[in-house]
């Protein structure tokens, strides 16, 4: 019996990233509480400081302070709580596909266009997702033709260098454009060849994927 191979996500695709942007939220969730707050003290600060007013307003003025000591700040935090959880949720939305894009972008600069990019429905990015796999489909049509060509273009040559060769077996000539046409063909396939057209096998998707989650 063999095992399904099951992949493990995690909320944390970047750290760096998704924690300045949770530090970025905290702050201004801050600066807008405080500034509500601000709003809601004011008024009975004032009052309170008012030394024309009896005794009476500015003992009620301080009791409603008071209270709404009470309920503020703790509603502050919750708010925040909040705020900070829903933002880094939907921004995990983001830093998940940005991930992969990175993974997939690596695999391109190593020489294999076989791979493709895959989020999840409720990722955003999909858009560009869909643009980048129909690059690479077109990337992996045109050097498959530009492999297949060179090949051919070798073979035409040696066919082409055995016929000169019985004409002209006496003149070295032909033979030295032979072999360096030849190393232009070669040289052409080495470039073309450093692409990887075949599909990777998936578990070793996996494991660049999860490379480039642990390194950051």
């Amino acid at each position: 019996m063999t095992k399904k191979a099951t992949r493990r996500y995690t909320r944390l695709v970047n750290r760096s990233l998704q924690y300045r942007f949770l530090a970025t939220i905290l702050i201004y969730s801050t600066i807008l509480v405080l500034f509500l707050a601000l709003v809601i003290f004011v008024p009975d600060i004032v009052q309170m400081a008012d030394q024309n007013r009896n005794l009476d307003l500015r003992a009620d003025a301080a009791d409603r302070l008071l209270s709404k000591h009470i309920w503020v700040w703790p509603g502050a935090f919750v708010i925040i709580l909040i705020i900070s959880f829903h933002s880094f949720r939907s921004f995990f939305r983001v830093a998940g596909p940005l991930n992969r894009f990175h993974a997939v972008l690596d695999r391109v600069a190593r020489g294999d266009v076989s791979c493709s990019m895959k989020i999840r429905a409720k990722d955003y990015l999909g858009q560009e997702a869909e643009t980048l796999n129909e690059m690479l489909r077109v990337l992996v049509e045109k050097l498959g033709g530009i492999q297949q060509t060179g090949e051919d273009a070798l073979e035409s040559l040696k066919e082409l260098e055995s016929h000169a060769i019985r004409e002209f077996n006496e003149d070295d000539t032909y033979q030295v454009l032979f072999d360096v046409h030849r190393q232009h063909l070669e040289r052409l396939m080495k470039t073309a060849q450093y692409f990887h057209l075949q599909r990777a096998e998936p578990a070793a998707v996996e494991k660049l994927e999860n490379s480039h989650t642990g390194s950051n």
